[in-house]
């Protein structure tokens, strides 16, 4: 969050609680079953996961990817259960937390909530738009794939070269002091 605005210090340190726990993972691990108690929520610090659920007829159907500063189990946050399962692709590092401290970040910070919303909403806005103006020009689906690919491989080659640092920054900024006090 550090990146789009200058946070307070009070901001970063509840973004920072955020991030408090951090938990190591081998490519392959199931983190949480879907059905599992959906009590927490997980930032990406390192490595690639994913979400899927599973069909009616025995496969999984792959929901979502998840990089480095990924919110995990939003999904999930209305319901007690998980929605979804999510796996390690690659070796992670995830920092999980109650949801509540969400709730709490939201509650006491606005301005953190407005920025989290505007940022993840406005991206993901534009994603049907584009799909249906290209399967409606083209009149299939094929054409409307291979933009999703190409947009994804671009975003792919991009994030590194946009913040240099990115990929290793906690959440709440670069420099930003761990929290002190007991981790739950």
């Amino acid at each position: 969050m550090g990146h789009y605005v200058t946070l307070s210090a009070s901001e970063a340190q509840t973004l920072a609680a955020l991030e408090q726990q951090e938990r190591s993972f081998k490519r392959g691990t199931v983190i949480r079953r879907e059905q599992d108690d959906a009590r927490d929520l997980f930032i990406v610090r390192k490595g690639w996961l994913y979400s899927s659920v599973l069909l009616g007829n025995g496969s999984r159907q792959i929901m979502r990817l998840h990089f480095p500063g990924d919110l995990l189990g939003v999904s999930s946050l209305a319901f007690g259960d998980s929605a979804d399962s999510i796996i390690a692709v690659t070796d992670v590092s995830i920092c999980p937390f109650d949801r509540e401290l969400l709730a709490a970040l939201f509650r006491d910070h606005p301005r953190l909530s407005a920025l989290v919303f505007l940022v993840s909403y406005s991206t993901a806005a534009l994603g049907p738009f584009v799909f249906g103006a290209v399967h409606d020009a083209t009149g299939g689906f094929t054409a409307p794939f291979a933009v999703l690919l190409a947009v994804a491989i671009v975003q792919l080659a991009l994030v590194p070269r946009l913040r240099p640092g990115r990929l290793t920054e906690p959440v709440s900024g670069p420099g930003t002091p761990p929290p002190s006090g007991p981790a739950r």
